[in-house]
């Protein structure tokens, strides 16, 4: 399989997925790397970043990203989005993101997700609607909105 990693932040990098998906490539959005084609890759996952979905001005490849977002879910290649990625998704797919909702969460939590499992967060923006695509969530009690619905 062919996937892609977006790396939005440099201090928000691959970390233990290069380990899970050694054959991965990494695109250096951030540093101005041009953003693949959806077709180019079996898969994406969009990484985290210290800013909202929407915030062009410091971040001026996040259009592109959307796009890509938006050309990946038209023809089906899958998306995973972990912290800003997971609000670029919910964001681009007609959804909202709260800035600022609740307590920041960081490190290794048990979320709602089915089946529930341990996940590894640091974020304080929550996706607080998600758009028709019906993009999957995950709660916490710091994030309840955090989930399709």
């Amino acid at each position: 399989m062919r996937l892609a990693l977006i790396e939005n932040d440099p201090d928000s990098g691959p970390g233990r997925l290069m380990a899970w998906c050694p054959t991965a490539t990494v695109v250096h959005a951030h540093a101005g790397e041009s953003l693949p084609a959806a077709t180019d890759f079996d898969g994406f996952v969009l990484l985290g970043g210290g800013f909202m979905p929407d915030a062009d001005d410091l971040a001026p490849w996040l259009p592109a990203e959307r796009a890509l977002i938006e050309a990946a879910v038209d023809s089906q290649t899958p998306l995973l989005g972990i912290c800003l990625g997971a609000q670029l998704l919910a964001y681009t797919c007609g959804g909202q993101v709260t800035p600022a909702y609740g307590l920041p969460e960081k490190g290794s939590r048990s979320c709602g997700s089915v089946p529930p499992r341990p996940v590894i967060r640091f974020s304080r923006n929550c996706p607080g609607r998600y758009g028709p695509s019906r993009v999957i969530g995950t709660r916490s009690p710091r994030c309840r909105r955090e989930r399709p619905g």
